[in-house]
């Protein structure tokens, strides 16, 4: 939407696997969610669809045209994989950080959790894999997380997310992870006090503000 006037940016009405390089708008689109929005007026999202060549993470550039940058293969997701080359499971959150790289939060299965950077069209692991579940302070490539979905990059480089199954929130800075929001129980005691001590019943998804704010 621009000055209040709604248009399309991806999609022709139909509903199928998007086109490689394609016009967006004459390409079709299968389950599009998760979205971001790139420093140079490019749009990601994720698509859903399961059929071939769905689950796939795309971009509609600048110019208008489709890109496929994660998903749609069949290798394994982990750090050091072309991205294109990987079979995603299910992507909770996009962000794009001040210099225009990708993050997005994958859980595979019901709960192996991990949070990835595309470098240079491959897979970069910024949290998760390891097996430290609920700890604070250690190196975020050794948490366990439990179904990472909201995602959020700051302009600092700041990384926050939600984990959903676990009714979190959690920041990942200078490489290490911990808890600033919910108890890692579902629930609701209060409305006031430290965010790290106050229950979350059902946390999605989540925003960072210029100031540092953060809003689930």
């Amino acid at each position: 939407m621009y000055g209040g006037v709604i248009g399309t940016v991806a999609g022709n009405g139909t509903r199928a696997t998007p086109v490689e390089g394609a016009t967006a708008t004459g390409s079709p689109v299968g389950s599009p969610m998760a979205l971001a929005v790139g420093p140079g007026g490019e749009i990601y999202f994720w698509d859903d669809r399961t059929d071939v060549g769905g689950k796939a993470i795309w971009k509609v550039t600048a110019a208008g045209t489709l890109t496929r940058v994660a998903g749609g293969g069949g290798g394994d997701p982990v750090n050091g994989n072309r991205a294109t080359a990987t079979k995603l499971d299910a992507v909770g959150g996009l962000a794009v950080d001040h210099e225009g790289y990708l993050y997005f939060s994958h859980t595979r299965g019901s709960t192996y959790g991990t949070i990835f950077k595309v470098v240079d069209g491959f897979l970069v692991t910024v949290a998760g894999g390891g097996q430290e579940w609920g700890v604070d302070g250690v190196a975020a490539t050794r948490a366990n997380l439990a179904s990472p979905i909201g995602l959020s990059v700051h302009a600092s480089g700041r990384i926050y997310f939600v984990e959903g199954t676990a009714a979190t929130v959690r920041l990942v800075e200078n490489g290490i992870i911990r808890r600033i929001g919910g108890t890692f129980t579902h629930g609701f005691n209060g409305e006031s006090g430290p965010a790290d001590t106050l229950q979350l019943h059902s946390p999605g998804s989540l925003a960072a503000a210029a100031d540092g704010s953060v809003y689930v």
